[in-house]
């Protein structure tokens, strides 16, 4: 197993070899994108919505009833027992 590795690995203390000379490093060109990859307008219209301030409103209204819809789906046993409780109590006395 151990030779597997040495076969595949470079020595430490070879030089890694390079295709072109450290000399005469060229800038990385950067394509700009092609038509087909840039959104159109009709897929920018729900950012550009969300971005704006009825879209910023909206979004804290969801958060807050998706945060009470979580909680009231964690606690609805202990709900659901406490007012059982409440009632059996309430039977018992009137």
């Amino acid at each position: 197993m151990k030779k597997n590795r040495e076969k595949n690995h470079p020595k430490k203390n070879s030089p890694i070899q390079s295709d072109c000379p450290k000399d005469k490093e060229e800038p990385i060109k950067i394509e700009s994108p092609s038509e087909d990859l840039v959104d159109s307008d009709n897929e920018q219209t729900f950012s550009n919505w969300l971005s704006s301030s009825q879209g910023t409103e909206n979004l804290k209204l969801f958060v807050l009833g998706n945060s009470l819809l979580l909680f009231l789906a964690i606690t609805w046993p202990k709900i659901a027992q406490a007012t059982n409780a409440i009632y059996e109590l309430y039977k018992e006395y009137m």
